[in-house]
């Protein structure tokens, strides 16, 4: 990093939000760096306010301290403009920085952002919102709206599976279409899931996926009951998605229409952002990124 100058922001109610106000500043400091402006913020709309009032700052590089839900409330303010993101992990997954290659520890994220690699990258758009790694319609979606900050800070990545539960019992599958260029997928599912990059939670959907690869990818399947349901989350736990055979994987660099019937959920990073119909749209090369200098998902 040539400027060594930044601004750090501090989503105090993710997951570990508190621990990492308390050691993240002092570790940046340590490997160099001036920590000019510290925002500590609560509230999605104190963090956006913090965001805009730091690139407004025209501090080259800002620091946000979150999850995957506040990485995606704050992208919109730093995508195309001239200010470099530096990530610190301290949500329930963390699947963005997982793509950037940054350890999970606050020592390694602070590594990064000192000595890292500054990447442009892809971002995503839906209906117009910017968000930063991937989008989820139907039961993933239901299980996301359902999931509050504190079932995560008592559960961790159970929280989901928690939340889950009441929708999956349901067993209320949708008709779902998807369009794309000359391509077009209708069938009955229970979610659909869109990225950009290639974690989804932990493990990867599509391990040759990247950040900067210009595409969405795409997985949706045709699993009915409880049983097919429960197979298919087995499977995206462990990075098997291609083995089901009711799957569709596909990537695409043209925008991609979604409508279900009935009306779905939808949320973008864990965090709900309405219903159907969207459209989703790649924007390619958007984001300025601090990386690990070895990173297999940019």
């Amino acid at each position: 990093m040539k400027n060594r100058s930044v601004a750090v922001i501090v989503r105090v109610s993710s997951r570990n939000g508190r621990a990492a106000l308390e050691r993240v500043p002092a570790l940046l400091e340590e490997r160099g760096l001036q920590v000019l402006e510290l925002f500590t913020v609560d509230r999605h709309k104190a963090l956006c306010k913090a965001a805009k009032q730091a690139v407004r700052s025209k501090i080259p590089t800002i620091v946000v301290c979150g999850g995957d839900g506040a990485l995606t409330s704050v992208v919109s303010y730093f995508a195309n403009r001239e200010v470099t993101l530096g990530v610190v992990p301290s949500g329930t997954v963390n699947s963005f920085s997982r793509n950037l290659g940054i350890d999970q520890s606050f020592e390694g994220a602070a590594d990064v952002i000192a000595f890292g690699v500054e990447r442009r990258i892809d971002v995503a758009r839906v209906n117009e919102k910017y968000f930063a790694n991937f989008l989820t319609v139907g039961l993933d979606a239901h299980a996301a709206k359902r999931t509050t900050q504190q079932l995560k800070k008592s559960l961790g990545p159970l929280a989901y599976g928690a939340a889950a539960l009441p929708p999956f019992l349901a067993d209320k599958p949708f008709r779902c279409t998807l369009r794309t260029g000359e391509r077009r997928v209708s069938l009955k599912t229970h979610h659909v899931i869109v990225m950009n990059g290639k974690y989804y939670g932990y493990t990867p959907i599509d391990p040759q996926a990247t950040q900067t690869d210009r595409q969405l990818h795409v997985f949706i399947d045709s699993a009915t009951g409880r049983l097919g349901v429960l197979k298919t989350y087995l499977a995206l736990l462990r990075g098997k998605v291609r083995t089901l055979q009711q799957a569709h994987l596909f990537a695409t660099s043209e925008p991609l229409r979604l409508h279900a019937k009935p009306k779905q959920y939808v949320s973008v990073d864990g965090r709900p952002v309405g219903k159907t119909p969207v459209c989703i749209e790649i924007v390619p090369a958007a984001l300025r990124v601090m990386t690990a200098k070895q990173a297999d998902g940019v």
